[in-house]
């Protein structure tokens, strides 16, 4: 594909906004720095793509680094170190920054003002390594609460709201022109409707539209209709309204308890964890009004009761 550009961005047109003022110098002066930021909202609502486009359009070099993969302070400094030796005016991408340690997170405090300096404390020493001025940071997280304030306030914040219906069409339809070359004449609009209604979240969209092509070219198919994709979704086990086989699951269980139900019920009879359950299932329930929480536990809805034998 060719390079990300804020047209290839969906939604969020505030956020971009913000971003083009806040990097408006870099682009006239390629070794400004572009303020460190701080990109927090939900997951698959294109904190990492709109990261790409940041260092796309600025032609920068952009170095992606897994907070939860990151367990030392001299692993987090090597990092920064090679990078910033060898690519002047990098962005270093920070993904999942809540995850990283508290001390690391700490570290960063100074490496976020003028003059940058990473200093990484071990035991009774302390190493300051000087960073290039024009060295910057974007964090990512869908846990902003997580980050320490002292560094949270260092940071230009940047918040992502959840995609309407309308925007995830809107990238749906621009994902399959881009990313998989199809022809406008391709596309059926009931299709694309369904997709964006379907999906969940940006990366969603970009997972259903990359397996719908995966099955059209195994059979052959050159254009998209109602009743491909009606099996390609069955095969997938998303229902109409969205719903995966294990979200199905958890709704009958519901509605054949019919009372308020625990969670370390719910890990005892669904067949995914109390972790999984709060985190992959459960959200999407609560947003959608098909569950109810209480402290008493979990309760379907009159609206899930539908949802679930529309799904059947």
């Amino acid at each position: 594909m060719n390079k990300l550009t804020y047209a290839d961005f969906v939604g969020n047109k505030g956020a971009v906004d913000k971003i083009q003022l806040l990097v408006y110098d870099a682009t006239k002066d390629s070794g400004a720095r572009v303020p460190d930021m701080a990109l927090l909202g939900p997951a698959g609502h294109g904190k990492n793509t709109l990261a790409e486009v940041i260092a796309s359009t600025l032609d920068r070099k952009i170095k992606v680094i897994n907070s939860t993969s990151i367990r030392d302070p001299f692993q987090f400094r090597g990092l920064i170190i090679d990078l910033a030796t060898n690519h002047s005016g990098s962005i270093v991408m920070v993904d999942e920054c809540h995850a990283l340690a508290v001390r690391i997170q700490d570290n960063l405090l100074t490496a976020t003002e003028q003059p940058r300096e990473l200093h990484t404390s071990h035991k009774d020493q302390v190493f300051t390594d000087k960073l290039p001025e024009n060295l910057s940071f974007i964090f990512a997280t869908t846990h902003g609460g997580n980050i320490r304030p002292a560094l949270l306030s260092r940071l230009e914040i940047i918040e992502l709201l959840p995609y309407s219906a309308e925007e995830r069409l809107e990238m749906a339809i621009k994902y399959m022109l881009r990313a998989h070359k199809l022809d406008k004449s391709s596309l059926d609009a009931q299709c694309m409707i369904e997709i964006a209604k379907r999906a969940r979240d940006g990366r969603g969209v970009s997972k259903f539209c990359d397996t719908i092509v995966r099955y059209m070219r195994m059979n052959n198919i050159s254009k998209l209709d109602t009743t491909m994709l009606s099996k390609c979704f069955e095969i997938l086990g998303v229902d109409k309204n969205g719903l995966t086989r294990i979200d199905r699951i958890m709704l009958k269980q519901l509605a054949k308890m019919n009372t308020c139900v625990g969670l370390d019920t719910l890990d005892a009879i669904l067949p995914i964890n109390k972790k999984q359950i709060k985190e992959c299932i459960e959200p999407h329930l609560l947003k959608e009004g098909y569950i109810v929480r209480t402290s008493a536990g979990r309760m379907i809805t009159s609206k899930g009761l539908i949802a679930l034998k529309q799904g059947e």
